[in-house]
This record gives structure tokens, sequence and C-alpha cells, in this order.
């Protein structure tokens, strides 16, 4: 596995290329990706990896069968809880109570709206996509994909001009949400195959 030196979140002047702040995240986690709002509205995904199978401690006891993760690999993947910048506090706060956490396996693609002032982010080791409140990290609404068929959600996209935004499956079906209500519209869906992936841009 990879050896995590210090993962942490960078705010830097683009005109001067000055340091203005540095966060830090939690230790042997790392930090992939961000979305932001402003310097002070970060949100960062975080992902701890461990050998194949470890991630099967988190379906004991659990109501449905265990699906082997097709995108993981020889390896799994760990909760590893979404952190959003505390900026009273000057540090990452984790975010979600610890069942919800147990959810945030796996975190991949954020994306901020600024129509509705919400952070959307996919978890596809637990079929799962998250919508924050973008002023106090709350988790708005849980979707679980893997019960309207869409498995693996990995790529989110706003759809430039409308008020609607994609998630891709890792492997097919690409599924159209409304924005705010995160609504599934089945009739602007569709169903490719796409073959692996982990993010996507809508032009």
């Amino acid at each position: 596995h990879r050896d995590v030196i210090e993962p942490s979140v960078t705010v830097v002047e683009i005109a001067s290329g000055k340091l203005v702040a540095k966060y830090r995240g939690m230790r042997k986690k790392e930090l992939r990706h961000l979305c932001a709002r402003d310097a002070e509205t970060i949100f960062a995904i975080q992902t701890e990896l461990a050998n194949a199978g470890e991630d099967q401690r988190y379906f004991r006891g659990a109501p449905t069968a265990y699906e082997a993760d097709l995108t993981a690999g020889d390896t799994s993947y760990l909760v590893a809880p979404t952190l959003r910048l505390d900026p009273r506090a000057g540090r990452l706060r984790a975010l979600g109570s610890a069942r919800q956490q147990a959810h945030m396996r796996h975190g991949l693609s954020i994306k901020y709206d600024p129509k509705f002032n919400e952070v959307i982010a996919s978890y596809p080791s637990t079929n799962t996509v998250m919508i924050y409140d973008a002023d106090s990290g709350r988790i708005k609404q849980q979707v679980d994909c893997a019960a309207i068929g869409l498995r693996y959600p990995c790529g989110v996209a706003l759809l430039p001009g409308q008020d609607f935004y994609a998630v891709a499956g890792y492997w097919q079906n690409l599924f159209i949400f409304e924005r705010g209500t995160h609504v599934l519209h089945r009739e602007l869906s569709h169903s490719p195959m796409l073959f692996g992936h982990s993010h996507m841009v809508a032009v």
C-alpha cells in the first residue's frame, strides 16, 4: 500500500503563488479530491486502502448480501469520512454520524452546486451518493444507487445551463437527477457500457 506522508488541503494565492493556509487531514488516510465554494468552504474526499477482503467486516450483520467491489482490484476500501473545513477552528472536520460514515468508503467525485448551495459526492464501494449542505456540512440526503439500478456510482457532473446533473456507474448506466430535489429522471437517463472510469465532465 501507499504510504501517506501528510494528507492536507492547501490554499494558494494564484497571483503570487503564496501559501495562504494549510489544513491537515486524518492520519493514514489519503486526501484525493476537493471542491470549494470559497477559501473557507472546502470539502475533501478521503480514502483508506486495505488488503483485498478486509472491507467484509462492514457487511457482518448487514441486511443485504455482500457484493465484491469490481472497482477495487487487489485492494479494498475502509471507512474514510468526507471532511469539511471548519474555518473557526482552522482545521478539517469529519462529516456525518457513525452510521452515515459507514457508507463513506472509496469517496470519488465531489461537486459543488452553486444554485442550491449543495455538495454532491459519490461513493462507489457502497453504491451511494450523498448530498451535503455547503454551509453546515450536514448530510441532507443519501441515495442508495443499487436500489435504483446504478451500481458503483463514480462520475458526477452538473449539466451546463440545466437543472440536472449526471451520475455514471463504473461499468454502465448514466443516470440523470434533478438538482435540488435529487429526483431520478429515468426518461432522460441512458444505459451505455462504460467499461470502467472514475470522473467525467459535462460540456
